[in-house]
């Protein structure tokens, strides 16, 4: 069976190469975003690169989206509804931690303007 990033790779080599460098991008933003709140969510956070490349590549004009942590797999996505021309993603929000600030997760909720 094929994995994941050979099949994207083997459909479109550009997105995928494309995918790959934007969740490196927001791996790193992530990682800086969860150090400066102090916290830490283990090895969370969805996969970057193939949600953006489904995204990118299934040209869909609304997602629907179910997030439970900080919100970088809606980002993720939200950035290929952009890229693609659209900005439409519906999220329904179930927060998975608490932090001591109230609110201190609300700097990773997304909107699109």
């Amino acid at each position: 069976m094929e994995d994941y990033a050979a099949l994207a790779n083997r459909l479109d080599p550009a997105l995928w190469t494309e995918s790959q460098e934007f969740a490196e991008g927001m791996k790193t933003y992530a990682e800086e975003k969860f150090k400066a709140l102090n916290l830490d969510l283990g090895e969370g956070g969805g996969n970057y690169a193939l949600l953006y490349f489904v995204t990118r590549r299934l040209p869909a004009e609304t997602v629907v989206e179910t997030g439970v942590a900080a919100g970088f797999s809606s980002k993720a996505v939200l950035e290929a509804l952009k890229a693609n021309g659209g900005e439409n993603c519906i999220r329904a929000i179930f927060r998975c931690f608490v932090t001591k600030t109230p609110n201190a997760g609300s700097a990773f909720w997304w909107t699109m303007s």
